[in-house]
């Protein structure tokens, strides 16, 4: 055995490497960095390389090839006065160094072809597609509906554009719920439906006072006609950079409130008659490349890119994590496959700087069963020489009722409950139904700081998106927490050292203490963590730590660790989170509002859906024409006994 001290990019320090340890230990965990430690004589010269923060890499000759063993970043190095002198060297495996960078922010999510259609699940429209035309003081507003119904290959609507000078334009309108990249012009293939004037297009979008031009626009529809360019002339991608300041507007009553661009032709110019298609855009969408795009900041040493696709898609909003705490969350995520199985990721590290992603558990093909050390192993078997068990219903969840960091809950959520669980929109809560028949109802009210609305001005895509986020996290916990766990600590003898987490493993282990029948294992387990250890004996694995279900065994430092990420980004949350738990509670009877705004938002034919509303600051005064609740307000604020006893000094009647 042999130890060489590196820096992070790999480069050896010393003469040589450190041959005189006695001993390595190395511990490998799933979804968390391992550890490491060794001795060596104090008196050794080569201890002077053992600075903190430097790594350590431990090699054996296996078969008669130089193998790594393991390796990790010191953080300790503690002095045993014994005879001779001996130094422990201890710290993380290399995945922590994964803790030492930090994500500022990233939006866990991609950007795919979105249709302005309706949405099945939500109920609501995407968005909208109009022409609206000012002809000398006279607005035309007329909706497009065939050219936003997601067909691209027929139908469509047949418009033109032209421009004599503000405010004498016709504009193609195009709007969406979220903002979004680009527009996807979908535009007749027949010649004779297609612009052939020579014209150059515009594209403004609402800042919050005013149009602008949007930045950085390409048209992608433009195509070169008889010497000149016409807009309109093909099918083609109309990009541009997303606006920061691009704010909803109400163009008019009929448009409604969007996040909308509108497009024109240069002034003194005109199109000929084109038949459009299909107008769709380029909107967020939750992404299966959460792997890699948190990995994006980890050290340049490490493997980057190249990670494969998550099973499901993931929606997270990530702030001040460390990437390993971010990949720690993509994995607790969770989410469905195809068949509508709640499913779980996991991570590993790799082989030198990377992480292996582990979309399943793989059978080692091994079994552990009880035996005395010293024994001799049989085939396809190895010893289980001791065994503690821990099993701890503290940590039992049969309902959990979720939200997010804005507020967001089950209300909103699209998912269905898979065989096994109870969904309540209505109530906002997830229940586990076998470990609610066999504990009861245990709640809990999770608030999940790495999930919050990543557009929080979006009305109805992006909290359905949030709220299936939520239901995605939620079913997760409860598939790991609906019941009591038991997880094992084992020594074992025989077990092969490639054996290692995100495995599993048989165990066949009986034990009994005055006949009683105190442990009875015969189960397949979960591999969460190993134990190998190098010395004069050579390498061996002599220690397992597996359970009965895939995820680790909650501890006290995790759980302050949490506590202070949860509190600290909860803080930074917008929105009145108390208030947007009003979306809750029912109001009897109607409530008119006719025209205004609430916050900036118009309040007409395009109101927003139920639980968008995330706070109310009204300054001055509210004219509200009607009733509430069947309250005249308008007469009570003329008359306070309008419709109750007015407070007097005597009055017996309160």
């Amino acid at each position: 055995m042999w130890i060489d001290v590196t820096n992070a990019a790999g480069t050896r320090y010393g003469s040589g490497p450190i041959i005189t340890a006695t001993n390595w230990t190395q511990a490998a965990k799933l979804d968390a960095a391992g550890e490491f430690y060794f001795s060596m004589p104090a008196s050794d010269p080569q201890a002077a390389l053992l600075a903190q923060r430097r790594v350590v890499h431990c090699y054996e000759a296996v078969d008669g090839v130089a193998t790594e063993i393991g390796a990790g970043v010191i953080a300790k190095v503690e002095v045993s006065p014994d005879a001779p002198t001996m130094l422990r060297v201890s710290g993380p495996d290399l995945l922590a160094e994964l803790a030492n960078r930090t994500i500022p922010s990233l939006t866990v999510c991609e950007q795919a072809l979105t249709y302005l259609t309706e949405n099945v699940d939500t109920g609501q429209w995407t968005g909208s597609v109009r022409w609206i035309s000012n002809r000398y003081g006279t607005t035309f507003d007329v909706d497009l509906p065939e050219a936003h119904d997601a067909i691209v290959d027929s139908g469509g609507e047949a418009l033109t554009l032209w421009n004599e000078g503000d405010p004498n334009i016709e504009w193609l309108y195009v709007g969406c719920d979220a903002r979004f990249d680009y527009v996807r012009a979908t535009i007749s293939d027949v010649y004779l439906e297609t612009n052939r004037a020579e014209t150059t297009l515009i594209v403004q979008y609402f800042n919050g006072d005013g149009w602008s031009n949007v930045p950085d626009l390409v048209d992608g529809t433009s195509a070169l006609e008889m010497g000149h360019y016409a807009t309109m002339r093909q099918t083609g991608n109309i990009t541009f950079t997303r606006p920061a300041d691009w704010t909803r507007v109400e163009p008019t009553e009929q448009a409604g409130s969007w996040f909308w661009v509108r497009m024109a032709v240069s002034p003194g110019e005109a199109t000929d008659e084109f038949v459009l298609r299909e107008a769709a855009v380029y909107a967020d969408v939750p992404t299966q490349d959460g792997v890699n795009q948190i990995m994006a900041y980890a050290p340049d040493t490490w493997t980057r890119t190249g990670y494969p696709e998550t099973t499901s898609a993931k929606y997270l909003e990530l702030a001040g994590e460390s990437v390993l705490a971010a990949l720690r969350a993509l994995s607790e995520q969770g989410g469905q496959d195809v068949g509508g199985t709640p499913v779980r990721e996991h991570f590993i590290l790799g082989t030198g700087r990377a992480i292996e992603w582990l979309d399943a558990f793989e059978d080692s093909g091994l079994r552990a069963v009880q035996g005395i050390a010293g024994a001799e192993p049989a085939t396809g078997t190895c010893l289980v020489t001791s065994l503690k068990r821990t099993e701890d219903t503290s940590e039992t969840v049969t309902r959990v009722y979720p939200t997010s960091n804005d507020g967001i809950t089950l209300h909103l959520t699209t998912r269905a409950a898979p065989a096994g669980y109870t969904l309540s929109t209505a109530d906002g809560y997830l229940q586990h139904d076998a470990g609610a028949a066999a504990y009861g109802r245990i709640e809990a009210a999770p608030r999940w700081t790495d999930i919050q609305s990543q557009q929080s001005d979006s009305w109805y895509e992006h909290p359905a998106m949030v709220a299936d986020a939520v239901f995605d996290r939620a079913l997760e916990y409860l598939r790991t927490h609906g019941t009591a766990q038991e997880f094992y600590s084992l020594e074992v003898a025989g077990a092969p050292v490639t054996l290692g987490p995100g495995q599993t493993i048989r165990v066949s282990y009986h034990e009994y203490v005055d006949g009683y029948h105190a442990v009875s294992i015969d189960d397949d387990l979960y591999i969460l963590g190993t134990r190998a250890r190098v010395d004069a004996d050579g390498v061996r694995l002599v220690g397992l730590e597996v359970a009965t279900v895939d995820r680790l065994p909650e501890t006290d430092a995790g759980m302050v660790v949490g506590a202070i990420r949860d509190s600290r980004r909860t803080a930074a949350a917008t929105g009145n989170i108390v208030t947007q738990r009003m979306v809750e509670t029912p109001v009897a009877g109607n409530v008119a509002i006719t025209g205004g705004t609430i916050d900036g938002v118009s309040i007409g034919s395009n109101v927003p859906g139920a639980g968008v509303f995330t706070g109310l600051n009204v300054l001055g005064n509210i004219a509200v024409g009607g009733t509430v609740d069947g309250v005249d307000v308008s007469a009570h604020a003329a008359d306070p006994a309008a419709h109750h006893a007015p407070v007097t000094v005597g009055n017996t009647g309160l």
